[in-house]
């Protein structure tokens, strides 16, 4: 079965995360992703906005075909997130949003935007 974007926050990030107590990104900002490097992480430029149920296939093939500049740097909640601790207050998440300076909105329905019934995403 398909992964959505909360079971890979659920199955692959926070297990992944455990032992460090911190979100993927900075996972591998200090080193723990072989593959991966500090220089591959840096302040966020855009805030992805999708919603939970979203299917994370989709979310990576509508990155990938918005073709963004290689500078660019997402905020996507199950890389950047630290799910061992408690959730951001809608005032951190708004803070987050105007310190990314953009908003990417994921929209798989247009007759059902689902990503704009999340309230950080009208910020």
């Amino acid at each position: 079965e398909p992964l959505t974007v909360l079971d890979a926050c659920v199955e692959i990030t926070t297990p992944a995360t455990a032992k460090e107590q911190v979100s993927f990104a900075e996972l591998i900002a200090i080193g723990g992703v072989a593959e991966l490097g500090p220089t591959e992480v840096g302040a966020p430029t855009d805030y992805l906005c999708v919603p939970a149920d979203a299917l994370l296939s989709e979310v990576v093939a509508a990155v990938r075909d918005a073709r963004l500049a290689p500078d660019r740097r997402l905020w996507f909640e199950p890389l950047t997130r630290n799910f061992h601790r408690e959730a951001s207050s809608p005032e951190e998440r708004a803070e987050l949003v105007t310190k990314a300076g953009s908003v990417l909105v994921f929209l798989s329905n247009w007759r059902e935007p689902r990503a704009l019934r999340s309230a950080w995403c009208l910020w």
